[in-house]
C-alpha cells in the first residue's frame, strides 16, 4: 500500500520524526469500532488495540483514535494485530457536539480534507441543518462543498432551495446532482484525488450511499 494515496506526505512525516520515541510504523485509522481498529501501513490493513494507558490517560473520547488519524502502529506479529502507541496531531476534524452535564465534542473524522454536504431537494430539505453542517466543518478546517441530490425529484420549490442554499453556503461550492440519472456527477468528481481525503456528510436518506456508489462506478454501499 502507497501511504500518499492515503494522504501521506512529507508533513506527517515531520510529525512523525518529531515525536520523541518511535518503535512503530505509521498507518491511517480507517474503522473504529469502540476500542477496536482497522489500520493500513504500507504493509496492508490489520486490526489494532489501544493500550490501557491511553485509555486511562485520555480526559475524553475526543483524544483517542478516530477515523482518519494517522498513528504509529507496533506490530504484535504472533497476534496478528498492532498497538496504538499515539496519535499524530490533527490537522482537521469533524466534530459533533453533544449536549450533557456538559457540552462534550464527539469527532466524526480526522484529517479530512474536504466534506459533500448531502442535502436532498425533497421534502427533508432543512436549510438550518445546511447551516449546522457549514458551520462544523468550517470550524473543524474542512473545505465544505454543498450537493444538493435528487435533482430529477425536485418539486417546483427546488429553484428556490438551491438559491437560499447558496446563499446560506456563501463562498462554498454548490453542486445541484442526481445520484439516479448521473446529473452532476463530473462536478464531484474533479473534487475526489488521490491523498485527498472526502468526507460526505448529511442525514440518513438523502442519498449518500447512492452518491458514493455512482462516483466508484459500482455498487460499494448499500442502500435503502
Amino acid at each position: 500500500m502507497d501511504l500518499a494515496t492515503l494522504g501521506w506526505s512529507a508533513d506527517w512525516e515531520k510529525a512523525l520524526t518529531a515525536l520523541p520515541v518511535s518503535t512503530g510504523v505509521p498507518g491511517r485509522v480507517m474503522v473504529e469500532d469502540k476500542h477496536a481498529y482497522l489500520v493500513t501501513t504500507a504493509a496492508g490493513t490489520c486490526p489494532a488495540v489501544i493500550p490501557g494507558k491511553m485509555l486511562h490517560q485520555s480526559s475524553d473520547r475526543s483524544q483517542l483514535p478516530k477515523v482518519g488519524d494517522w498513528v504509529v502502529l507496533r506490530m504484535l506479529p504472533a497476534e496478528r494485530q498492532g498497538v496504538i502507541e499515539c496519535v499524530l496531531p490533527r490537522r482537521t476534524q469533524l466534530v459533533r457536539k453533544e449536549a450533557g452535564r456538559r457540552v462534550e465534542e464527539q469527532v466524526l473524522a480526522a484529517n479530512v480534507d474536504l466534506a459533500f454536504i448531502v442535502m436532498a431537494l425533497d421534502r427533508s430539505y432543512n436549510l438550518r441543518r445546511l447551516e449546522r453542517f457549514l458551520v462544523m466543518a468550517r470550524e473543524g478546517g474542512v473545505m465544505p462543498v454543498v450537493v444538493l441530490n435528487k435533482a430529477d425529484l425536485a418539486s417546483d420549490h427546488g429553484r428556490a432551495r438551491e438559491l437560499e442554499a447558496r446563499q446560506v453556503a456563501r463562498d462554498a461550492e454548490v453542486a445541484v446532482v442526481s445520484a439516479r440519472t448521473g446529473l452532476g456527477m463530473r462536478s464531484l468528481q474533479r473534487h475526489l484525488q488521490a491523498g485527498r481525503s472526502v468526507a460526505f456528510i448529511g442525514t440518513s436518506g438523502v442519498g449518500k450511499s447512492s452518491l458514493i456508489n455512482r462516483l466508484y462506478g459500482e455498487e460499494i454501499q448499500a442502500t435503502l
